[in-house]
């Protein structure tokens, strides 16, 4: 060893003191990382709302003068004005019938923004795994393997509490059979409503407070904004609500041939105030609820 040379122990005291170092400016990197993201995520919801708000503000402005009126969030009613359910009604039937156009050739359809779910919420996983009797290859008699996972997440709704439910998939291969026709990948349960990001419970709740409660689309907004954290447009409100009806259509079906299949049939009709679309004023219309009369009991 040469006169004055640091020893083995001292290298390893600093190559030790080195590593802690690292490992402390590691952690604080990290810790700064997430306050980051927290800042982004916060900003994200600001920027939503702010957008929703710009769009009320502009039809308040220059919108024709009976659709001047654009409630807020953040301003409180005491009673409320029948003119905003029609007004709803009738944006929603214009977007209905600009959906409902073919779009042109040579404009590309705009994506849908992707939901993010923050991770703060619980999350509860459901797996589809095969049958054990689906498991040997059909071709080989191998068993198979999984070899790939798919996850769809949808946002559920329990007694004000809400959750992240992710639903797992598998595809099997055989490790015998390498040109891929043994592969199967299982199913999950059809649902209410395909490819959105909100599954029964939430519509459940949406389709109860909109037609139980008689409580508007813009007060749901309000009311969502506690538990999610974040600002949801009117229009996706109402677009779930319009695809839940459509999903209830044969349920209707089926309580409609219950019902004119009695013998007797109770009525009973309840007027109601209502915009009716192209004439700006207010008319009478009738919500009518129909009960079928059976020898000993009733429906």
């Amino acid at each position: 060893m040469e006169y004055g040379s640091p020893s083995l122990a001292d290298q390893l005291v600093a190559c030790q003191q080195r590593i802690r170092e690292l490992e402390q400016r590691d952690s604080d990197q990290q810790a700064v990382i997430a306050q980051q993201q927290e800042v982004i995520a916060a900003c994200q919801d600001q920027l939503a709302k702010a957008a929703e708000q710009l769009r009320f503000f502009k039809r308040a402005m220059f919108g024709q003068r009976r659709e001047r009126y654009a409630p807020s969030p953040d301003q409180k009613l005491l009673f409320v004005p029948e003119a905003v359910e029609g007004l709803d009604a009738k944006e929603q039937s214009a977007e209905e019938s600009i959906t409902e156009a073919p779009p042109p050739r040579t404009r590309r359809k705009p994506r849908r923004p992707r939901i993010e779910f923050p991770q703060f919420w619980e999350h509860r996983k459901t797996e589809y795994p095969l049958p054990p009797e689906e498991l040997p290859c059909g071709c080989c008699g191998a068993e198979r393997a999984i070899i790939r996972t798919h996850v769809t997440k949808r946002v559920e709704m329990e007694e004000a509490k809400l959750y992240v439910v992710e639903e797992v998939r598998y595809t099997y291969g055989c490790s015998a059979c390498h040109d891929g026709s043994q592969m199967v990948t299982t199913q999950r349960p059809p649902q209410a409503v395909e490819k959105s990001p909100f599954g029964p419970s939430f519509l459940a709740w949406l389709v109860t407070w909109k037609f139980l409660h008689h409580l508007p689309v813009y007060r749901q907004q309000e009311l969502l904004l506690g538990p999610l954290k974040r600002w949801l447009s009117r229009s996706l409100l109402c677009g779930l609500l319009g695809r839940t009806a459509l999903a209830l259509r044969p349920l209707e079906r089926l309580i409609r041939q219950q019902v004119l299949a009695s013998v007797v049939i109770n009525a009973d009709e309840t007027e109601v105030r209502m915009l009716k679309p192209g004439h700006g004023k207010a008319i009478t219309g009738y919500l009518s609820g129909y009960r079928r009369l059976t020898p000993g009991k009733s429906t």
